[in-house]
């Protein structure tokens, strides 16, 4: 079952604009998210809640990445990419 990674153009510019460092783990943290869907995961990832009720936060270091995941389409979109 592999899923596509997507990102919109706003996630895009701000994962061109972090340091390489940042980068890999954030690939790693998806890499993870993708390979082991079923399975048991070890990512700090929430639901978010009121109108974003269908989105999902993973934090990777200071970096929040917001997303949602299609099952049907098996896409993972990343909306946004904040850092603190």
């Amino acid at each position: 079952m592999n899923y596509e990674l997507l990102f919109t153009n706003r996630a895009s510019k701000k994962m061109k604009s972090l340091p390489r460092g940042y980068k890999k783990r954030i690939k790693n943290a998806f890499s993870e998210l993708i390979s082991s869907y079923k399975e048991e995961i070890k990512l700090d990832i929430k639901s978010l809640k009121g109108r974003y009720e269908d989105m999902y936060k993973i934090r990777v270091d200071n970096i929040d990445l917001i997303f949602f995941t299609s099952r049907e389409d098996r896409t993972i979109l990343v909306i946004d990419i904040l850092s603190d």
